[in-house]
């Protein structure tokens, strides 16, 4: 709760609503909510390193086609699929003109 006290003695001054707000209201509020900030992002930084140094996360897994999970990675599983196919029944794979022969 927010001591009265400033409020009044800047109504006083014939202060205006925003000024009331910026000189009585925002500063006993702005220190606790600068402290928190600080406080957050210090155990933020702390739990990324403690994370970085045990390795969470493990290394990428997008290099292996099986491996792979997105979008990217079924293209690519599908594309070797069927070009194997293809050249298995003689058919050429190579790109000419931007079709596929």
């Amino acid at each position: 709760m927010l001591d009265e006290g400033p409020i009044k003695a800047i109504q006083a001054t014939g202060a205006t609503a925003v000024q009331i707000v910026r000189f009585a209201v925002v500063p006993p509020i702005a220190l606790p909510y600068i402290s928190f900030t600080i406080y957050r992002w210090d155990i933020n930084v702390r739990m990324a390193t403690i994370i970085g140094l045990v390795g969470g996360g493990g290394k990428r897994r997008d290099s292996h086609p099986i491996q792979g999970t997105g979008e990217a990675a079924r293209g690519r599983l599908y594309h070797r699929r069927y070009r194997r196919r293809r050249v298995a029944h003689g058919h050429s794979v190579g790109v000419h003109s931007g079709a596929i022969k």
